[in-house]
């Protein structure tokens, strides 16, 4: 269970990532945004990643499997309720099972954009 102050670390990185989940093409620099964001957490780059598989895959997915997903970004609110949720359900969504440009491929370059900010 994810506590109120966990909840309040959380939410800006949950916001920055959600963009994987919308239906654009995310640029350069839009991942470095992201990668800003993200890398001003406390998480390590490997619990990022758990975030990202673990908890915003399972809630998220379907916006990007449907023809016409949500484009402009989700509602903050929505957002927490919607990972809070589906995070207590799944362990570890098959990400495999999404096209690589989805999630993996941009998560990468945040991944690497990070690293190197930590660095």
């Amino acid at each position: 269970m994810i506590t109120a102050h966990e909840l309040t670390d959380r939410a800006p990185v949950w916001a920055a990532m959600s963009e994987f989940f919308l239906d654009t093409e995310l640029e350069l620099g839009d991942l470095e945004r992201i990668a800003e964001v993200v890398a001003r957490s406390k998480y390590t780059v490997e619990q990022l990643e758990s975030i990202l598989f673990r908890e915003l895959v399972p809630a998220l997915w379907t916006n990007v499997s449907t023809p016409a997903g949500e484009w402009g970004g989700f509602d903050q609110d929505w957002l927490q309720r919607r990972i809070l949720r589906r995070s207590r359900r799944f362990l570890r969504w098959p990400c495999w099972l999404l096209p690589r440009s989805v999630v993996r491929e941009p998560w990468q370059r945040v991944r690497e954009i990070v690293r190197a900010s930590r660095s």
